[in-house]
């Protein structure tokens, strides 16, 4: 018998769980902020090591997770920053 390799559904593929978590992260400040992430990096950790992951691809997965979320909160950052010069009627 072969043995067989699980392979989880990508972390920052999960689109809706790497916008949630940037919103959630931008509205908390200081140690409040830092314990949110470190819940949420240990929970998804804790997911993949139930799964059989093993520990240098969980170690991937939360770099790559990471690197998502904070491509999403500088999405959001610009196209928040665009939004408040745009206005036509303003001066030139």
């Amino acid at each position: 018998m072969s043995e067989c390799q699980m392979i989880p559904f990508p972390l920052k593929a999960r689109v809706a769980k790497v916008r949630r978590v940037a919103e959630v992260y931008q509205r908390k400040d200081g140690n409040d902020r830092k314990a949110y992430w470190r819940s949420e990096i240990n929970r998804l950790g804790d997911q993949l090591e139930v799964l059989g992951i093993d520990e240098a691809h969980i170690d991937a997965q939360l770099d790559e997770f990471k690197r998502a979320v904070q491509a999403e909160i500088n999405r959001r950052y610009l196209v928040g920053s665009n939004n408040k010069g745009d206005n036509p009627k303003g001066a030139a």
